[in-house]
Formats: C-alpha cells, structure tokens, sequence
C-alpha cells in the first residue's frame, strides 16, 4: 500500500489566491512534484481558507489542473484570521486539519507548504523517497530573494499552454542567487558590509554560483507523527517537530539538486533588523540565547548546500569553516529555551487574541490548550491595563517619548480649532492617531492601506473637500507618503492644509530616512498643485542626543527585563530611581526649546505642513 499523504497549504484574500495561482501553485504542478508525489503516495491536497473563498480557486486555470491530479480539500479557518500576527494564524490552520485526523494522524505524512514557497520541478519527488524510506522528520531549507526582482522573471517562465512552471534545480538557484534579499546578504558570515540583529540563519559564499548555509530556523517540510496531539503549544516552526515527532528521527533536504524552495519577500521585508558592519560572535550568542530550542540548534549541525553548477574544490575547506563557526558560538548559548508556550508565542497569542476583540470575536478556537486558553483571558486584562498605563505614562514628562506626544497634540490642537473644520485622519497606527484625536461629526478616520486601495472617502459637504488632511504614518511606511499625499490630493481645494505626521514607534534609536521621506512628498505637495498657487510648507523635527538618551534608556531596561525576567529588578528598579527623573528633566529642557525647523540626525518624529495661498 502507498503512504497516505496530506500536502498542507494556508491561503486565503482574493489578491493571495490569485498570486498562488499564478506563481507557486505552477510550480507544485510541475512532473516532479505533486504529480510525482501522487504516484508516489496517497495523495490529498488541503488548503486553508475562509468559507467565502472557496470559490475563487475555481477561477484560476492551475487549480483546476490540480484537481486532475488528487483530491482536494478546503478547511475553513474562518474563525482563525485576524488583522495582526499571521505566524498564530499559519500555525493553528496547519495544526486544524491534523488534530481532525485523531488517532489516524500517526499513519500519514503531512507535507507543509507555504503559498509563497516557488519549488524547483522535482523537489517533490526527492521528498517522496525519504516518505517510502519512513523518515519522520524531513527538514527542507528555503532561499529567501527579492519579489520585485524575480516574480516577473518567473510570470514568464510559466508555460502558456499547460499553465505549469517547470523549472530545473539549477535554473532555479541560479536566478535566486543572482537576487539575493537584503536579509539573505545580511546573514553572509564571510562580508562585512551589514548584519541581521536576529539572524536564524548563516551563509557563506563559496564561489560566485554556490553558497552553503546552516540553518537554527528550518522549515518542517514533512511529518509523519509518532503521537497524537489535540492542541498546539507554540509556533509551527517551533512546536510540530518536538509535538509530533520527539524522536528526532530527521533529515535535511540539504542539497539543492534534489531540493530547492524558493520564498519570495518583498525588497523592504524586515529591513528595520539590518546594521552595517559585522556582528561579534558575543552579541550573536546572546541573541540566539533567547529563542532557540533545542530542535533548532540540533538543526544548525546540518550543512545545506545550494548550487547552480557543479561543487567547487573549496567547499570542504567552508564546511570546516562554518562547523567551527557554529561551534564557537554554540559554546556561548544558554540553556536552550523549551518550545511550549515559548515568549514569543505568548507574546504573539496575546496580540492575536486582542486583533480578535477588535473584530468582536470572543471564543477562542479549540487547537488552543485548555490551560492557554484560560490564562490568555487573563492575560487579556492585564494587556489592556498595560495600555492603559502605558498610554497614561505618555502623558507625563517620566515617558522618554513624552515630548512625541506633546508637540503632535499641539499640532492638531491647532487644527481642529480652526472654524468650520471638516477633517480628514489618515492612519496606520489607530493606537497613536486614537488618543490624539476624538472621533467628532468634522472628522472622518480612513486607514492608509484603505486610502491606498479605494481611495479617500468623499466628505458629507456640499464642496465634496475637506479644510485639512492628516496623514500619520509610521517610519515603516514612510516611502509610501508620496503616494497618500497624492491620493488625498482629490478632496482637497486649493487652500486646504495638508499635515503630513512620520513617527518611529521605538524613539530616535537609529539613523533616519525621514528627510528623503519627507523631500519625497514635496513632489506631492508642491509639483502637484495644479492651480499655481504658492505653496508653503512649514516642518517641525523632534530628537536630538538628549532625546536619543531617554530612548536608549528606556530600550535598555525593557531589554534586561526580557533578558533575565524578575530578578532584573534588582539592577532595573536602581536605575529607574536616577534614570526617570533625569529623563523628565531633559524631556522639560526640549519642551522649553521647543520643536526643531531643522533636520535633525537622531530624529523620532517630522510633521510637514502645507498650505496653499493665492
């Protein structure tokens, strides 16, 4: 009798499933890959989704090719989707369909498959040999580069006819390679150039066509599981392996000849983790200290390899290199964190579980343990009196970012003082514009990616424009100011005021781009006015050294409490007894200073305003 197979995928939003279909779904259907598995096993294709999804698959050419192949199967995960924290989301829909088989979930092999994984033809087929071999654990590493670059590049690789994207191994890695992510660079053990402050993963340049990598963060590919579970307990990628299969009986698709995974991320993807130069060993130890289990340090003894020509003479000379290098700094680990209810997991259900009330869901879903379940809604209180203090410590000068919030309410003081004001909020962050601003009949709030989409709503007036437009966007997305400036541009009259707010949540910590953001949006604000009025723009900068003190401060005892947890307080509560009234005190000096009109180096926040005058 062949295995019985479920290949797993989560995917659902009408933008998503055509990008699926249009991209990775080709490349699961090329010959060696689920057609091979299919001949390989009992094969049936599951896929996550929202109940009124369902039917946009049929749409796309490549699902109903898929149809012809195996079975397929739709889970409704309806109940698990919210705004925030897609890694909770992933993993309880991975886990659903395998809790549902019961007692049977121990005579199948689950393979898992991200909706933005692109594989090389034959991946699969190299799988389906370690599933006939009854491997338990099958670990394939994935190559992370540059959506804009290679997305169109693969579009019209995807045949025509047959509507499959059949690309060989090499192929492949080649085209990857010569995109790297910034991410990916930054992880380069042999460059200097920059560093990833979280790297999960390591890679060295062997030649200019091979790179081999060791990887604390590896993707669980396939699991056949040796015990039953009813519940998750932490992250996929933390929680299934140990959960399901505690023997360790794995192996590591670790040549890409026989396997190569391609992820695709956008080019800013997780940008605000790289500094330039090279990390020390020290500080990497510490941060792998934090977060790896077990699982994921046996991992990192696994050379992978990727390819796109033949193996050069001096890889053995960087294996060697890279077993020292994970020796020395394996030497410097702690003890290794246990994967349930891992912090970052709580931490994460916790966001979860607070996007659910926003959206008036209460019940949380049964792939929860009972005893997670009844603490989280604890911890649900306890998270809403944080806010709660942290929003009123904001108030008061003790709040290393208090001068943040005091020079953008006397901003939009201003604003809404202003007589027969009809305003319009544009937001990212609904945590910082909400406490700034009451939802009055003149105000009228739209998130930016909503702005964006559809555009700005249309004012309930009969000049059909507003008197003055908000835009409050973090420092993330500020490269995207431009863009709402000009969106906003429609129901605006010549005289409107625009105010353009750039906020960096964690302080004036790093070097900023808010000075090309906000000369970007002088093309906006200024080149776009059609009525040749004169514009003038006024801009306000908060920061400085002062200022980066306070920040850094309070960085670096948030940071020790995490580090150590309780016992920190008795280092944490002495510095507090100096460091906050000293940061009070300079917080009171810049507030009799005032507000900058130039740019600054360690700036936190920029507000740009413009009016236009006949």
């Amino acid at each position: 009798m062949r295995p019985k197979t479920k290949f797993l995928t989560v995917v659902w939003g009408e933008t998503y499933i055509a990008r699926f279909a249009s991209l990775a779904l080709p490349s699961f259907l090329a010959q060696g890959n689920l057609p091979a598995l299919a001949n390989a096993t009992e094969l049936e294709v599951v896929i996550m989704t929202r109940h009124d999804d369902m039917m946009m698959f049929e749409d796309h050419a490549a699902f109903r090719s898929l149809r012809q192949i195996c079975p397929v199967r739709f889970v409704e995960i309806d109940d698990l989707i919210t705004s925030a924290m897609y890694g909770v989301t992933l993993t309880l829909a991975y886990a659903r369909p395998i809790i549902a088989c019961g007692s049977e979930m121990v005579n199948i092999h689950f393979v898992f498959m991200n909706a933005d994984f692109v594989l090389a033809d034959g991946s699969l087929l190299s799988l389906s040999n370690h599933i006939l071999a009854g491997r338990s654990i099958v670990l394939g590493p994935s190559f992370r580069s540059t959506a804009e670059a290679v997305e169109p590049i693969l579009e019209a690789a995807v045949d025509k006819t047959s509507g499959i994207l059949a690309i060989p191994p090499r192929a492949l890695t080649a085209l990857s390679m010569a995109h790297p992510h910034p991410t990916t660079i930054a992880k380069i053990v042999n460059q200097d150039f920059c560093h990833s402050t979280q790297a999960n993963q390591f890679f060295w340049q062997v030649d200019s066509r091979t790179i081999l990598g060791r990887y604390y963060l590896i993707f669980m590919l396939a699991l056949n599981p040796e015990k039953i579970i009813s519940t998750i307990n932490s992250y996929c990628d933390y929680a299934l392996v140990p959960e399901l299969c505690p023997s360790g009986d794995e192996v590591v698709m670790g040549d890409s000849d026989d396997f190569f995974m391609l992820e695709l991320q956008q080019r800013d993807q997780e940008l605000g983790l790289l500094r330039l130069g090279r990390q020390n060993e020290a500080e990497l130890a510490r941060s792998l200290s934090y977060w790896t289990t077990a699982e994921h340090r046996r991992a990192a003894a696994h050379d992978v390899i990727f390819h796109s020509g033949e193996f050069p003479h001096g890889l053995n000379a960087v294996k060697t290199e890279a077993r020292a290098f994970v020796a020395r700094v394996e030497r410097q680990l702690g003890l290794p964190q246990h994967h349930a209810r891992h912090r970052y997991w709580t931490s994460g259900v916790r966001a979860w579980i607070g996007s659910r009330k926003a959206q008036g869901l209460s019940d949380l879903p049964a792939e929860l343990p009972l005893q997670n379940r009844e603490f989280f809604h604890w911890a649900q209180y306890i998270l809403h009196f944080w806010h709660g203090i942290r929003y009123i410590s904001r108030m008061i000068p003790l709040h290393p970012y208090w001068l943040d919030y005091e020079a953008l309410k006397k901003v939009i003081s201003k604003t809404l003082a202003a007589n027969n004001a009809r305003i319009l909020v544009v937001r990212d962050n609904a945590f910082l514009a909400g406490h700034l601003i009451e939802e009055t009949a003149a105000i009228t709030f739209v998130d930016l990616q909503e702005l964006l989409t559809t555009g700005p709503p249309v004012p309930d007036h009969v000049s059909g424009v507003y008197t003055h437009v908000a835009i409050f966007l973090l420092s993330k997305d500020g490269d995207i100011a431009l863009a709402a400036v000009r969106r906003c541009r429609g129901v605006m009259s010549s005289t409107s005021t625009c105010t353009l707010f750039v906020h960096r949540v964690r302080g004036a910590l790093w070097h900023a781009r808010l000075e090309s953001q906000l000369d970007a949006c002088l093309e906006g604000i200024v080149g776009d006015n059609a009525e040749g009025n004169v514009t003038k723009v006024n801009s306000i900068y908060i920061g400085g050294s002062l200022f980066r003190f306070n920040s850094k401060l309070y960085v670096y005892l948030a940071r020790q409490y995490r580090r150590f947890g309780l016992p920190s307080f008795f280092w944490i509560l002495p510095i507090v007894a100096i460091g906050f009234p000293l940061a009070a005190v300079i917080n009171l000096f810049l507030a009799i200073r005032k507000p900058q009109r130039h740019f600054m180096v360690w700036c936190s926040n920029a507000a740009a305003n413009s009016r236009n005058d006949a």
